[in-house]
Parts: structure tokens; C-alpha cells; sequence
């Protein structure tokens, strides 16, 4: 398949995207680009930015940093999921980051939200998506807030676990230190008790869950 078809293809695929007409599809396809990063590649948001990232295929992250350049993750978005639709997001959160191959379909946020505004179907789907994603973060600025450590990195790999399926966690023990909040050696020492205990498996870059139960028992989430 050539890259236009693969991009007309992926539009046509996307759930944002199932009731709209050729027509609108085509215009879509003609007003955006994609783009395949490899792994841990850098997209930029330096004082904010006016395009909307569409994730066909791979991971990013959406972090901040401090003065310092100490990182903090605030999301870690997947296939089917967009980012810069409702705002153009400004310097607090200065880049986006790929885990691994990444392809993704760019465009400007004025072409979008022109979508949005003729088709509200699109607009809907939007808004839900939306909030979902804010019910998320206010329930990891609650764990952070309430929970202790142990139990946080216990929900977090239970949460990325369900995001990479089979092919394991592919992300650092930094990454996953800034996810939950914490400091790497925090986050190093418990991914260590864990794994010798037998419930999760390390190697080759990649982290896997083996005993569900056990850690939803540490997270709370035990029924």
C-alpha cells in the first residue's frame, strides 16, 4: 500500500472519524501529513503548538519538565489517540516522546476544528474521548496525592500492562519513576522486590506482568 492510500486507509479507520463522508475523508487526507519517528524521538512544543497529532501505530509519551529538567509524565497515549485538539498547549508541556516506532498523522488545528464544527458527530466523539482522558488524570493526581508508592507503581503496571498487551511495558525505570511521581531509585527498588517475588518478569528493555492478582491486591483493586 503506498503511504497516501496507508493514510487515507488509517482516516477512514479512526473512530473520530466512522461518519464521515468520502468527501470530508479526502479533504482530511489532502490537509495532513505523516510522519514515522523512531524510537525515543523528541516532538517539540515550544511555546505551544497549533497542530493535532492523530497516533496510528506506536506510543507517546506527553510530558513536562521543572527549571531543572527534572520530567514528569503526564500521559502515555496509544493507537487511535490524538493529541493538541482542544487547546494549543503552551510551554508547560514542551515536547511529546515516542517509546518506540511511531507513526503519526499530523495537521493543522485550524483544518480540525473547522471538521468539528460541520460535523458535530466528530465534535461528540471528541468531547467523550476527552473526557475520559481527564477522569484519568484526576484519578492519578488522587494516587498521588493519597496512595502510597508501593501502590502506585503496582496500578501503573497493571494500567500499562492492559496498554501493551503481550509484547510487555517497553518503558525505563526513569519512566515509570516519572509516571508515578517518584524517585528512580524508588521506583528501581520496588520493580526489584516485585520481580523477585514473582510477578513481574525484566529483560531485554521490556517489563512483564505475571501475577495480575498479586499486584491488584497491592493496588487495591482486588475484588
Amino acid at each position: 500500500m503506498k503511504p497516501h492510500e496507508l493514510k487515507l486507509w488509517f482516516l477512514k479507520q479512526h473512530d473520530l472519524f466512522h461518519s464521515l463522508p468520502d468527501e470530508a475523508l479526502q479533504e482530511l487526507d489532502r490537509r495532513s501529513v505523516m510522519k514515522e519517528y523512531p524510537p525515543r524521538s523528541y516532538i517539540r512544543l515550544s511555546g505551544g503548538s497549533d497542530m493535532v497529532y492523530l497516533i496510528k501505530d506506536g506510543h507517546l509519551e506527553v510530558g513536562t519538565q521543572d527549571p531543572e529538567g527534572k520530567e514528569l509524565i503526564l500521559e502515555l497515549l496509544g493507537p487511535h489517540d490524538f493529541f493538541g485538539v482542544l487547546s494549543s498547549h503552551p510551554s508547560h508541556v514542551p515536547f511529546l516522546r515516542t517509546v518506540g516506532p511511531t507513526k503519526v498523522c499530523i495537521m493543522h488545528r485550524r483544518d480540525f476544528l473547522d471538521l468539528i464544527r460541520r460535523f458535530p458527530d466528530v465534535a461528540l466523539k471528541v468531547f467523550e474521548r476527552q473526557t475520559l482522558r481527564i477522569q484519568e488524570l484526576e484519578r492519578r493526581l488522587e494516587s498521588l496525592a493519597l496512595q502510597s508508592t508501593r501502590r502506585r507503581i503496582a496500578r501503573l503496571l497493571l494500567t500499562l500492562s492492559e496498554k501493551f498487551g503481550e509484547e510487555g511495558i517497553p518503558l525505563t525505570h526513569k519512566e515509570i519513576a516519572s509516571m508515578a511521581g517518584c524517585a528512580r531509585e524508588t521506583a528501581s527498588s520496588l520493580l526489584s522486590s516485585f520481580h523477585k517475588a514473582g510477578w513481574i518478569e525484566t529483560g531485554k528493555g521490556r517489563i512483564r506482568v505475571l501475577e495480575v492478582r498479586s499486584l491488584q491486591e497491592i493496588a487495591g483493586d482486588h475484588t
